[in-house]
């Protein structure tokens, strides 16, 4: 079990520090996100709440995701920080993004601008 949970997390990590820094412009807030996450995963697992098997990719991003509203401050929009996600990863335009989240595009640049600076 061990070794199968090993393999999917390593498999996903890449990613995951990848998805988290765009996300806080922060490496070091995304890897605390990314341990806190880590050790809610093996926590599900070892308590029986979730299979080893099963997609623990999805969960582990979703556990981010959740560590990260934990953990950022007052200012962290998840919807803006999810348009720079589109933007970073799916290579989508700044519009299509906040179509895609049904936002102004005038809400994602603001934040792309304070993390650029």
């Amino acid at each position: 079990m061990k070794n199968l949970l090993s393999q999917q997390v390593t498999g996903q990590l890449p990613l995951l520090r990848l998805f988290a820094g765009i996300a806080t412009a922060d490496q070091s807030l995304a890897d605390r996100s990314i341990a806190i996450a880590l050790e809610d995963l093996i926590s599900q697992v070892s308590n029986g709440s979730i299979e080893p098997r099963s997609d623990l990719g999805n969960r582990l991003f979703r556990l981010t995701e959740k560590a990260l509203m934990r953990l950022a401050d007052t200012e962290f929009d998840r919807v803006v920080w999810r348009g720079l996600i589109l933007i970073q990863l799916d290579q989508l335009s700044l519009a299509e993004a906040a179509r895609t989240l049904g936002v102004r595009q005038t809400t994602i640049a603001h934040l792309a601008e304070r993390l650029s600076e």
